[in-house]
């Protein structure tokens, strides 16, 4: 148990690494929920449009 305690302190600097690998990890999330919600709205939007053409 030691040796995986001080692996994970990566000589000094893990809290350093572990943050910049939560932040990417956080990013990507991020890159992705916001992908979807972009193409909730686009999508919405098309909808909307093809429903005010058809009501002419």
């Amino acid at each position: 148990m030691s040796s995986f305690i001080s692996s994970l302190a990566m000589g000094g600097h893990g809290g350093y690494v572990w943050t910049a690998y939560g932040l990417c990890i956080f990013l990507m999330l991020l890159n992705v929920v916001l992908t979807f919600m972009a193409r909730r709205r686009y999508l919405d939007q098309l909808s909307k449009r093809r429903q005010r053409e058809a009501s002419r």
